[in-house]
């Protein structure tokens, strides 16, 4: 492809979900360029928030996402040698983080 086509959106479309297609960037007229990257090897990191490491020795016994209001909300427990934690809100860092400050804070 020419650095300097304007793809249709369908030749367009087609580029995005071909995996082997080269790397592009849409110039601010509509053009598209080959860009040179790098090939990332590497699989990418999946962090799971309950192998934090001040969590990794407690056990998971509840968990449940639900909605309030359309907005994802999640509640978790957790236990360890007979003492549990527990952790209420929004579906993001903030609730782990509170959990990793419960579970130091019983070490």
């Amino acid at each position: 492809m020419k650095t300097t086509q304007k793809p249709t959106i369908a030749e367009l479309e087609a580029i995005l979900n071909d995996p082997e297609a080269p790397a592009v960037e849409l110039m601010a007229d509509g053009s598209i360029r080959t860009v040179d990257v790098e090939p990332h090897h590497a699989a990418p990191e999946i962090v799971l928030p309950w192998k934090h490491k001040a969590l990794a020795e407690w056990a998971i016994v509840g968990m449940n996402h639900y909605r309030i209001d359309g907005k994802k909300r999640l509640f978790v427990a957790m236990v360890k040698d007979g003492d549990c934690i527990k952790a209420e809100g929004g579906d993001n860092t903030l609730l782990w983080d509170e959990l990793v400050f419960k579970a130091r804070s019983r070490s």
